[in-house]
């Protein structure tokens, strides 16, 4: 059975929690985006990019198939990332397109590429993923995660 069609509850999932976080992100301004509340590290927008670039980096980073997302971008919203300067309507865009699609891309993914090369990894969050699977429900795990401090956050802005 090909591995998207073995994940489509995962993919699923995926998608819903992305139109949740994407529709965060309509529900703001660039400038409540962009400010940090009082008692947290990073803001609304910084936790909707830092699950498109943990989604790449779970998927085609421990895959070790490569991506195209620039360096300093992944730096920013990486695990251990944080804000560093206010995001642009522009990269705010790249986000929001980044958010649409990668969800699109990774069941693309899960059928056209060689997954044998995943590097097994543990998080900081206690779990292990030793291959593609483990990872797109990781994923869903981690997403749901942020959505949640999201939701807290948007109180606050």
């Amino acid at each position: 059975m090909p591995l998207a069609e073995t994940h489509a509850t995962d993919l699923e999932l995926l998608a819903q929690t992305r139109r949740q976080l994407l529709g965060m992100l309509e529900e703001h301004s660039l400038e409540q985006l962009n400010r940090i509340p009082a008692g947290f590290n990073n803001n609304l927008i910084w936790n909707a990019a830092h699950c498109w670039v943990t989604q790449v980096l779970l998927t085609r980073g421990l895959g070790q198939l490569g991506f195209d997302l620039p360096e300093e971008f992944v730096a920013t919203y990486r695990k251990g990332g944080a804000p560093g300067k206010d995001v642009t309507a522009e990269e705010l865009e790249f986000i929001r397109e980044g958010l649409r699609e990668s969800p699109n891309e990774l069941a693309r993914d899960l059928d056209a590429e060689d997954w044998t090369n995943f590097k097994p990894y543990r998080t900081s969050y206690g779990a292990s993923m030793a291959n593609i699977s483990e990872a797109v429900r990781f994923n869903n795990a981690h997403e749901a995660m942020h959505l949640g401090v999201m939701l807290a956050q948007r109180k606050l802005v």
